[in-house]
Parts: structure tokens; C-alpha cells; sequence
């Protein structure tokens, strides 16, 4: 063998090996960030039986933290803002209507099934989004689809973020 031939034989190697570890370090990512998302959407679950509280006077500072730290793992994930402000405003109002009908009726309360019905939508293209399930198109139009959903049934409340 020649100078020119381990010289060649030696950048292939090289070569091979850093591309290689770049690969495996994007894998590696990857995988991380699906993780992320699959952990954000175990959270997202969790705020279910916080809506449902109302009677706990601390259940709202959970539901505050909880939806402070959803913004913040979502935005991680790479959800778009719109859906993340539909996310607050309509837990916050599903909260907020489950509180006042109990503070009306103690043994029969609820939530308005309107509201119900745009967070079920809402949570539907959030698990979407962090599950990359469809097609894009499919996403946003789940998307868009709850977002006005959450605007139609909030209309007449005043939400402070």
C-alpha cells in the first residue's frame, strides 16, 4: 500500500465516523423532542380534573400553573400561538362556568356543554399536533376549526389571561 492509499483510506474513515455521530446525534434529537411531546400531551390530560374543582378555592392557582407551564411546553413543541391562547381562554372559561353553576347549585352543577364542546375540540388538535397525527393540512384545519370554536363560545365571557 501506498502514502496515498491509507491517506485515502484514513479520510474515509473519518469521514464516516462524523458522519456517523451526526446521525446518531439527530436520531438522538428526535427522539428527545417526541419524548417531549408525548410528556406535554400527559399534561395536557391532567388539567381535565382541575377544570372539575371549582369548589377548591386553590384548584385556580393550579389550573394557572398548569396552564402557564402547557404555554411553555407547548411553544417548546413547536405549537402555534393561536391554538396555545385558545387553550387558556377556554380552560379558564370552563373553570370559570363550572364555578359560577356551583356556587348556584351545589349538588346539580355543570359546564355548558358549548364550552365543553370547544375544549374537547381544542385538546383534539392539540393531541394533533403533539402526536404529528394526519397531515399538516388535517392540523390546521383541526386547528382553525377549534379556534373558532373557542371564539363562538366565549363571545360573551370577559377572560383575563
Amino acid at each position: 500500500m501506498d502514502v496515498v492509499s491509507i491517506a485515502v483510506a484514513g479520510g474515509i474513515g473519518i469521514v464516516g465516523t462524523l458522519l456517523g455521530t451526526s446521525v446518531n446525534y439527530f436520531m438522538s434529537a428526535l427522539r428527545e423532542r417526541k419524548r417531549d411531546r408525548f410528556r406535554t400531551a400527559l399534561v395536557l390530560a391532567n388539567t381535565e380534573r382541575v377544570i372539575w374543582r371549582a369548589g377548591d378555592y386553590g384548584a385556580y392557582a393550579e389550573l394557572r400553573a398548569q396552564i402557564d407551564e402547557l404555554d411553555f411546553r407547548l411553544s417548546e413543541c413547536g405549537v402555534d400561538e393561536a391554538l396555545r391562547k385558545a387553550f387558556a381562554t377556554i380552560t379558564r372559561a370552563c373553570w370559570r362556568d363550572g364555578r359560577v353553576s356551583q356556587e348556584r347549585d351545589l349538588e346539580n352543577f355543570g359546564i355548558e356543554n358549548t364550552l365543553l364542546d370547544a375544549r374537547e375540540a381544542v385538546h383534539r388538535a392539540l393531541r394533533a399536533d403533539l402526536s404529528r397525527f394526519g397531515t399538516k393540512s388535517e392540523r390546521q384545519h383541526l386547528e382553525s376549526s377549534a379556534i373558532e370554536m373557542v371564539q363562538s363560545a366565549s363571545k360573551d365571557l370577559t377572560i383575563t389571561t
